[in-house]
């Protein structure tokens, strides 16, 4: 690992972080927040991936899939409330999410994993997963524009995926 040292020091500084704010935060989230509205946020949020991952779908030559992933974004977007609910998952429709993303794009076009980085915030990852990511992350802002671009958006949601996440 040619990063060694810097994934070690990042790791550590991570679970220092964790165990000082981010887990306390995270449980008295987990505490304070109901569970059906910690779900209804989590597929919200979850949700406005599936355009994303409908273009990867695309640039990945797999219509097919781009297709469920749009029929699932429709169908949550409307009859599950703008992705509160996810009722494409549900027995008879079985539109699952399905994790894409430009990270998996670039590894189709032969684009090397590079090396392994543990990023705080972010985890363990590698060089071109997270150059992927930050692309994906990129998608809404750019192309969608308010409010997507705003840190009015931007922040909570940040901070509600990684509590989300977290607990």
């Amino acid at each position: 690992d040619p990063l060694e040292g810097f994934n070690r020091a990042m790791f550590d500084a991570h679970q220092k972080f964790d165990r000082a704010v981010l887990r306390p935060v995270a449980l008295g989230y987990k505490h304070v927040v109901p569970k059906p509205a910690r779900s209804g946020i989590r597929n919200f949020f979850s949700n406005l991936t599936e355009p994303i991952i409908f273009l990867n779908y695309l640039l990945q030559f797999k219509p097919g899939k781009a297709m469920e992933t749009l029929g699932r974004f429709a169908l949550n977007s409307t009859i599950g409330v703008g992705g509160l609910f996810d009722v494409a998952k549900a027995p008879g429709v079985n539109l699952p999410h399905r994790a894409n993303g430009f990270g998996n794009t670039l590894a189709l076009y032969g684009v090397k994993s590079g090396p392994y980085l543990f990023l705080p915030f972010v985890g363990p990852t590698t060089l071109r997963d997270f150059i992927g990511g930050q692309g994906d992350g990129l998608i809404l802002p750019t192309v969608v524009d308010k409010p997507f671009d705003r840190l009015e958006y931007q922040i909570p949601k940040a901070v509600l995926t990684g509590l989300d996440r977290r607990a």
